[in-house]
């Protein structure tokens, strides 16, 4: 038998990029996550029926809220390297666009359905949500202000070195002030885009900048050296195991003990928790890449799909929360005391499934209604 033969880590890299175009493994990653932040999300909103689903929730919010949202934006950092728009304008314009995609969402998720469970209930406490929905910030928010900051440090030629010190110091910052308490909501809210606060009188701030910043960067920097990797296999070979078992053992002890993210919550998490879900961003990515080579071409093609759409299928599955979950279960809530187990997976691969579909619709809309704008300009 032949030693295995490791090639050391220079030899794995080109100086120029080698790898272009949409990355398998990445859009894989993507997908796996979006389901689970879906299932999350499916979670929060039936947790009014009881603690019927016990089993489900205990495995989406220990998988989803420490790790879906986190390996999601170092997904969206190390997408920045492939896209083809990466002009500093580009980004922050995309920014923009998120943060208002966000504004928007939560009014189709949580104003619109709560007013009309108001008017079909009678029950006059839910204005109490429409209002705090609309001091309510979370990824789509953050996402934007990422990229807005992303782009401006482009746009101000920052190196590599500057963005990670940048990154690094807002986690630390983030991790000094967080939870602290202005004592008036609006403003908790406002300041938590940033540095996040205590939440309060049922107003939470999700995904503070500071916080959640260091996630993409991270991610651009695993981009830059994917992007140059000649080998990827022997690449995740070497840190696939690394990052796996680092991230294993920490999430098991934590969650056996009850300290770190799975005590306090993932939101306003620390740096080295930080570090903790980037390698399991990175390890995830690893197992997608090796399990890439074994799914057939038309699960492939749903794949690359869903990852272009990820934004549609994410604003459809909330409004689809909230129109569904909210407003139809909420009117029969005397009759349905409790969701099971089951009765919750099925209802997330359901809402999952219609959202890509109605994702996939969407998109085709689009191009043909550009396509049809270019004749006419044509003509």
């Amino acid at each position: 038998m032949h030693p295995i033969a490791f090639k050391p880590i220079k030899e794995l890299f080109s100086k120029e990029e080698v790898n272009h175009g949409r990355q398998t493994e990445l859009d894989i990653a993507k997908v796996i996550l979006l389901f689970f932040m879906v299932c999350c999300n499916c979670i929060l909103s039936l947790s009014r029926f009881g603690d019927g689903c016990e089993i489900s929730s205990t495995i989406f919010h220990t998988i989803a809220e420490c790790f879906g949202a986190a390996g999601f934006m170092f997904c969206m950092g190390a997408v920045l390297i492939y896209s083809r728009k990466t002009t500093p304008k580009a980004i922050i314009k995309r920014g923009c666009i998120l943060f208002l995609i966000g504004i928007a969402l939560n009014i189709m998720r949580e104003v619109i359905p709560y007013l009309l469970l108001v008017l079909t209930s009678g029950e006059t406490q839910y204005f109490s949500v429409v209002y705090q929905a609309l001091w309510c910030f979370e990824i789509l928010h953050f996402a934007g202000l990422a990229l807005i900051l992303f782009g401006v440090l482009k746009w101000m030629k920052a190196t590599n070195l500057h963005i990670a010190a940048i990154a690094l110091i807002m986690s630390v910052i983030g991790t000094l002030f967080r939870d602290y308490n202005f004592g008036i909501p609006e403003v908790n809210q406002l300041v938590g885009l940033f540095i996040g606060t205590e939440f309060i009188d049922g107003f939470e701030n999700c995904f503070p900048l500071f916080s959640w910043f260091i996630f993409v960067a991270a991610g651009y920097f695993f981009g830059q050296f994917l992007s140059r990797c000649k080998d990827k296999k022997t690449l995740y070979l070497y840190i696939t195991p690394i990052a796996l078992l680092i991230a294993v053992i920490y999430s098991t002890v934590a969650f056996i003990h009850g300290f770190g993210m799975f005590s306090t919550g993932v939101y306003h998490l620390t740096t080295y928790e930080a570090f903790i879900s980037i390698l399991g961003a990175i390890s995830l990515i690893g197992i997608c890449y090796f399990i890439s080579g074994y799914l057939p071409g038309p699960v492939h093609a749903a794949i690359t799909s869903i990852s272009k759409n990820v934004n549609a299928v994410y604003c459809i599955h909330g409004v689809l929360i909230g129109s569904m979950v909210e407003v139809l279960l909420g009117a029969v809530r005397k009759v349905l005391r409790s969701v099971n187990d089951l009765q919750f997976i099925l209802m997330a691969i359901a809402i999952f499934v219609v959202s890509a579909l109605a994702a996939e619709v969407y998109s085709r809309w689009k191009i043909k209604i550009k396509n049809s704008r270019h004749e006419l300009k044509g003509a």
